[in-house]
């Protein structure tokens, strides 16, 4: 009876000790897969925000050459 009591004793320590190395992993899985999202989330955010910049200097350079234009068609009223 001892031997039994003790086998499961030893099985039981195992199974606590794969369970606990389990969850140590799936921690670290997900940690590293936050960490690619975040890595993620920050080039998005670099390329959105480079569009974003990309967009204003077309914007000014199309205002500056809208007003160039607009300048010459105003009646001279000397």
């Amino acid at each position: 009876m001892r031997n039994i009591y003790g086998e499961m004793r030893t099985r039981t320590q195992m199974n606590s000790t794969i369970s606990e190395i389990d969850k140590e992993l799936e921690i670290n899985e997900y940690q590293k897969v936050g960490r690619q999202k975040v890595e993620d989330n920050f080039d998005s955010y670099r390329l959105m925000n480079g569009d974003i910049q990309k967009q204003k200097r077309e914007d000014k350079t199309t205002n500056s050459a809208d007003r160039q234009i607009e300048l010459p068609q105003t009646p001279d009223k000397r």
